[in-house]
């Protein structure tokens, strides 16, 4: 007696598996030849464009402020600040590095906080200005509520900054405090 064998008996058994991940697999190509929905396209693009415009201001606003007397284009760095910071959900402390001749070495985000506190050691702060060589900083802020007037911690934390740098012979030039359409100099208020 002889047994013909088909192409098919050589194949392995299908597994109930098998048949599911065939299905799946039917399902995500019928979605994928379902025309997109142009509401979720139009969102996503205006998503992006908005990214884009947000990366390129802060670009700019970061240009003038790079290799730049820091001191004689205050404006740019106010503006550089707002940009980057103004419009932040939770607190964000970041420090400005400068050379003697108070040209921007590096700036550097410190440390990210809740709503309304952020962390900073005065000892951190110190440690990597000696890292980068920096002769002086300015220290940056955001407040999200939109009002920049210190707290007590703010003015504590400035306080211990400033008798860190003083002790390594390092100048703070000022602390910032960024609001929604405004900021606080703590030089200017005589704060420090």
């Amino acid at each position: 007696y002889r047994y013909r064998l088909d192409q098919r008996d050589l194949q392995k058994p299908k597994t109930p598996l098998q048949g599911v991940e065939k299905e799946k697999s039917r399902a995500s190509l019928l979605k994928k030849n379902q025309p997109p929905n142009p509401a979720d396209q139009g969102l996503e693009q205006v998503i992006t464009d908005l990214k884009v415009v947000e990366a390129a201001a802060q670009r700019m606003a970061r240009s003038k402020v790079l290799q730049q007397h820091i001191i004689s284009s205050w404006d740019a760095v106010l503006d550089y600040c707002h940009t980057t910071m103004a419009h932040r959900e939770t607190e964000q402390f970041r420090v400005l590095f400068l050379d003697r001749k108070n040209v921007l070495i590096a700036d550097e985000e410190q440390a990210k906080g809740t709503v309304d506190h952020v962390p900073v050691y005065p000892r951190e702060v110190a440690k990597r200005a000696l890292e980068l060589n920096a002769a002086a900083l300015i220290l940056v802020h955001n407040h999200p509520s939109g009002d920049p007037t210190p707290s007590e911690a703010d003015i504590a934390m400035t306080n211990q900054v400033k008798l860190a740098c003083d002790a390594l012979g390092l100048t703070l030039h000022d602390h910032l405090i960024i609001g929604k359409s405004r900021e606080l100099s703590f030089r200017s208020e005589a704060l420090i």
